[in-house]
C-alpha cells in the first residue's frame, strides 16, 4: 500500500520545468507621469516650507539671530536685523521659493510634453502584434 509520503516522494523526484518570465516596462502613460511629478513637486514644496520653519526655529532657539542683530547694529548704526528676519518673513520667503519650485516643475513637464511627439504612435505598444507575420493581402 502506498502512503501519502510515498506519493510526495515520487512527486519530488520528478524534475519540474521552470519557466523564466521577463517583464518589461513597455509603455508609461504621459499624464500619469505628469501627475506623479506634480505630486512629487508638492511634496518637495511642503518639505521646503517645513525646513525653512525648522531652520528659523533652531536659529532663534540658539540665539544666533540675536547675536547677528548685535553684530549688524555694531557695524551699521540703527540697523535692526531682527526687523528683517522674523517668522512671518521667513515663512513668506519659503512660500515664494516653494511656489516657484512648483511653477518650474510644471513648466519643465510641459516642455517635455512638447519634445515627445505622439504622431508616430497611434495606439499603445502592448496592443501591437509583434509576433504576427505579414498579413494576407486579401484581408
Amino acid at each position: 500500500m502506498s502512503t501519502v509520503a510515498d506519493k510526495l516522494a515520487k512527486k519530488s523526484s520528478r524534475k519540474t520545468s521552470s519557466k523564466q518570465v521577463r517583464l518589461r516596462l513597455v509603455y508609461i502613460d504621459f499624464w500619469s507621469a505628469v501627475k506623479l511629478s506634480f505630486l512629487g513637486a508638492v511634496a518637495i514644496a511642503i518639505v521646503t516650507l517645513v525646513s525653512f520653519l525648522l531652520i528659523y526655529l533652531v536659529l532663534d532657539a540658539t540665539q544666533l539671530i540675536a547675536k547677528a542683530d548685535e553684530f549688524v547694529a555694531g557695524i551699521a548704526d540703527g540697523a535692526k536685523l531682527s526687523s528683517i528676519i522674523g517668522l512671518p518673513q521667513v515663512l513668506a520667503f519659503g512660500s515664494v521659493v516653494a511656489i516657484l519650485n512648483l511653477i518650474v516643475s510644471r513648466l519643465e513637464a510641459r516642455g517635455r510634453r512638447r519634445q515627445s511627439s505622439p504622431q508616430g504612435r497611434r495606439h499603445p505598444p502592448w496592443r501591437r502584434s509583434q509576433f504576427a507575420g505579414p498579413r494576407p493581402s486579401g484581408v
